[in-house]
């Protein structure tokens, strides 16, 4: 997020779990707003007269429709580039945005926490084998957009490859299911059988580079 050090003002509700249920407008009075979202440009059509929370759902449904097999990145503040300020909850967007204007899109810890044509993906997606709510173990793909992935990874069991820390204020603190001891099974389809962590850090790297060359 830019303005490092600012607070931002009470955020709404999470980015997955808003619904876009507003109307699409007709072409010609489309009121467009361009959200970055963990490094991925989003652009999002929005009724001006709704509040600004409802550009997370808008965001949530674009970053679906672009990468429907990954995990839908949780954002709970807004962030205008040029205005170089966080957007306030119940204002109504068009009394802070103008037509093209540039957003991005972060997540904001709680006081309490320690530490076209078809869409093509920055990079590739991990596998990663985590625990759902009920308890279940399931396998989810996260994609990173851009570096540093925002986490560390360690040797779990047997030759397991799990994560590590979770670096607050990163890419990694969106995604809520990539938790410290959550499996990684693999990176972009790759199997990370006989891969050192030096090496693996490395193949991510590799890879994040060439889809962004791509």
């Amino acid at each position: 997020m830019s303005a490092v050090g600012e607070t931002p003002p009470p955020a709404p509700s999470s980015l997955a779990g808003q619904d876009a249920a507003q109307q699409p407008p007709s072409a010609a009075d489309e009121f467009v707003v361009h959200a970055n979202v963990v490094g991925a440009a989003l652009r999002c059509v929005v009724d001006p007269k709704g509040r600004c929370e409802a550009l997370l759902g808008a965001a949530a449904e674009a970053y679906r429709a672009s990468f429907p097999h990954s995990e839908v990145p949780e954002c709970n503040v807004i962030f205008h580039r040029k205005k170089q300020e966080f957007l306030v909850a119940g204002v109504a967007i068009g009394e802070c945005c103008a037509n093209g204007d540039e957003l991005e899109l972060g997540v904001t810890l709680p006081a309490s926490t320690d530490a076209h044509s078809e869409p093509t993906p920055s990079i590739a997606p991990s596998s990663v084998s985590g625990r759902d709510s009920d308890g279940e173990t399931s396998e989810f793909s996260v994609l990173f957009h851009k570096l540093p992935l925002g986490f560390t990874m360690k040797r779990g069991h047997g030759s397991s490859t799990e994560v590590g820390a979770i670096y607050p204020r990163s890419a990694a603190t969106h995604f809520p299911r990539l938790a410290p001891g959550v499996a990684i099974v693999s990176i972009a389809g790759s199997s990370l059988k006989d891969l050192g962590l030096r090496q693996l850090s490395k193949e991510i790297k590799c890879r994040l580079h060439t889809y962004q060359e791509a």
